[in-house]
């Protein structure tokens, strides 16, 4: 440990444990209260701290009970200040998923991580902390016919692989192929084989929902990755979202002639993982969230409160 990483481990025990205010530390150490405060944010981004909040009893529990019964997920509803951006809203929704996600995190546990503006955002809040055995895992393939995909996703593996010092495993195909039988034939090869075996093996999952109608558009219908003819097609198959770029309609169904080409995991193939983390937000696509709901792809949604509650408005005039 450097000097440096000493005062800064000392600073954050004095704060956090010993209850010292920011004024006092920086009088005994001779410094201002601005580079203590920046101290104490190197202590969070070193990994040294982990703040966990446990919200009252009975804080958003109706909302979250809700979801429990209706699509038998966990909710974790996140509080966002009014009047937030899309962006800001996005960010303190991911934070919180990012904290969620490392604390399930277990020795030898296979991650399998989706690309996406959302896990991008996610990826940004994580905080360093080592455990043993941990592989990370590309979901779903990124390439399309400018590669734009493929730097994006790497990015986002390897910021998860950095965090847990983890061995990171891409999955160089592309995220729709141009033909049902080249995927057939690209999975019979040995590489290949090995990505999808570990696939097979995750105990952990993290992805977004793509949504046709989101303010921000979602990647897979803005980068490249889908013809306008495709875009076309699913808009005639009354498609509106996706997960891992297999798509769905509002149903929940994923039989679409698209999804034979697509390199994610199938709806049922997402279903043997044994911890599912959805990470999503933003009025705009909850139409693509109900759908996931409806698909039973997670076991855990990670939401903002508004989202939620005009979520949970949606489904109940869905069924009027």
């Amino acid at each position: 440990m450097s000097e440096r990483e000493e005062l800064v481990y000392k600073i954050a025990v004095q704060h956090y444990l010993q209850g010292e205010t920011m004024e006092a530390i920086a009088r005994r150490f001779s410094v201002s209260r601005s580079t203590v405060s920046r101290l104490l944010k190197d202590a969070r981004d070193l990994g040294y701290v982990h703040i966990t909040l446990y919200p009252p009893e009975g804080s958003f529990n109706k909302l979250s009970s809700w979801f429990s019964n209706h699509y038998g997920v966990c909710t974790h509803i996140v509080p966002v200040p009014v009047g937030s951006t899309e962006k800001r809203r996005l960010d303190i929704v991911a934070a919180m998923g990012a904290d969620i996600i490392s604390q399930t995190v277990q020795p030898n546990d296979v991650i399998g991580i989706a690309w996406g503006n959302t896990v991008n955002t996610v990826s940004q809040h994580l905080k360093k902390q080592r455990v043993a055995g941990i592989e990370i895992v590309q979901l779903n393939g990124s390439a399309n016919s400018t590669t734009y995909g493929i730097p994006h996703s790497s990015e986002i593996l390897e910021r998860f692989g950095s965090t847990f010092g983890a061995r990171v495993h891409h999955f160089p195909v592309p995220a729709f192929f141009d033909y049902p039988e080249t995927r057939t034939q690209l999975w019979k090869e040995t590489s290949v084989q090995h990505i999808r075996n570990l696939h097979r093996r995750c105990t952990t999952a993290v992805f977004g929902v793509g949504a046709l109608k989101a303010s921000t558009p979602s990647m897979v219908y803005s980068g490249g990755f889908l013809s306008s003819a495709d875009m076309a097609t699913i808009r005639d198959e009354n498609a509106v979202g996706d997960i891992c770029t297999v798509i769905l309609r509002a149903d929940g169904s994923w039989d679409l002639a698209l999804n034979e080409r697509a390199s994610g995991p199938t709806p049922p193939e997402l279903q043997r993982i044994s911890r599912r983390f959805c990470i999503a937000a933003g009025a705009g696509r909850i139409e693509a969230i109900l759908a996931a709901l409806r698909a039973q792809v997670a076991t855990d949604l990670i939401i903002d409160e508004d989202t939620a509650m005009r979520l949970k408005d949606y489904a109940q005039r869905e069924h009027i």
